[in-house]
């Protein structure tokens, strides 16, 4: 894996450990990433090993970056994201109700209709 790569993992590792990631964390690590591009200026034989060394392992970064955070302001902020997700799991929830009904309701009628096909016609000729 060359150095770029491993350099976005690294990144991403640190966006999954974040609960919230809003302007200000997209901001924070565009910084970070800044900071480490610059130290491979500087460093160009460096290892990611040495970069973790040297800023932090992912979960380091995340808990200092949340421990910096005022607490009404993450309390807040996590509140939000908690109700976004509870009225998401609504919207799906509601959504698969509806399309079974509506795909049950198809299906009773493709029923009703096939039963009501002539399939068999009987013609009778009578002498009168």
């Amino acid at each position: 894996m060359n150095r770029q790569t491993e350099l976005k993992e690294y990144l991403h590792r640190i966006k999954i450990l974040l609960p919230i990631y809003k302007k200000t964390e997209k901001k924070f690590i565009s910084e970070l990433s800044q900071s480490i591009n610059d130290y491979l200026e500087d460093n160009p034989d460096t290892t990611m090993l040495e970069i973790e060394e040297q800023f932090g392992s992912p979960m380091e970064i995340a808990q200092s970056y949340m421990n910096s955070m005022d607490t009404d302001v993450l309390i807040k902020r996590l509140s939000v994201v908690r109700v976004l997700r509870q009225i998401l799991a609504v919207v799906v929830v509601c959504s698969v109700t509806a399309l079974f009904m509506f795909s049950a309701l198809i299906y009773k009628a493709y029923i009703d209709a096939k039963e009501t096909i002539i399939t068999i016609e009987e013609t009778i000729i009578t002498d009168d």
